[in-house]
């Protein structure tokens, strides 16, 4: 059934929508939300997959770092050094960078990769490392503390990819 309705007045029709006057609007109205809804999706599907790839941006340097201090761990000497020294201030910068990296992201995504608790308690050991090592007494268990430490990190980091 037409929803054009038919009136004969004298020798011309004219066709009068049944859907009164309002008809026309909705279908205005309908077309507008239609080219907001594509320009959404133009303008907005772009812009979630720059999201996606600067969260795996984001976890692929975290792991970056985490293989770093965990390289250079395996370096470390038990007994007092500058070579150990130095070693411990590589560790330190790599545990740093991935604090900032962490911090980042919360404050971009507000949710953390990994709790703040984990990075609270390497410094605690790298603090108690260097104490030990500049007394001169043996480093052997802090290095395996550390060194558990930054593995069970790692592996937190390797699944989050």
């Amino acid at each position: 059934m037409s929803r054009y309705h038919v009136r004969h007045r004298g020798t011309n029709r004219i066709y009068v929508d049944r859907r009164g006057r309002g008809g026309r609007f909705q279908g205005i109205v309908i077309l507008i939300l239609l080219i907001a809804f594509i320009s959404a999706l133009i303008y907005g599907l772009p812009a979630v997959r720059l999201q996606h790839e600067e969260s795996e941006l984001i976890r692929a340097r975290l792991l970056t770092e985490c293989e770093g201090a965990v390289n250079r761990v395996s370096r470390l000497s038990r007994t007092a050094g500058s070579n150990s020294t130095l070693t411990l201030a590589e560790i330190r910068s790599y545990i740093y960078a991935m604090d900032v990296i962490n911090q980042t992201h919360q404050s971009l995504t507000g949710q953390q990769l990994v709790e703040n608790s984990r990075f609270t308690s390497l410094y605690a050991l790298l603090e108690s490392y260097t104490s030990q090592l500049l007394s001169g007494s043996d480093t052997g268990a802090m290095q395996t503390a550390i060194t558990n430490a930054l593995s069970e990190l790692y592996q937190n980091v390797q699944a989050l990819n």
